[in-house]
């Protein structure tokens, strides 16, 4: 399907794409009626740690915020 081979060449189109891919479980759907993140309520979960996996490599590839003085 169209879908499918959107996400197969993807990576090789997108140079900053992530190689995580966050599982879809039923406790990823729970995060709406926990009103919770993932963390909270199932931390030792895979999709936990892909998020966290995922969170570290966003957070390694922002550039740090510099604040003017006054």
């Amino acid at each position: 399907t169209g879908h499918r081979a959107a996400i197969a060449d993807l990576p090789t189109t997108e140079k900053e794409m992530t190689e995580v891919v966050v599982p879809s479980t039923i406790y990823v759907e729970r995060m709406g009626s926990e009103r919770a993140p993932l963390g909270a309520f199932a931390p030792r979960t895979e999709a936990a740690a892909a998020f966290a996996r995922l969170w570290d490599e966003t957070a390694a590839r922002l550039k740090p915020i510099t604040r003017k003085r006054h």
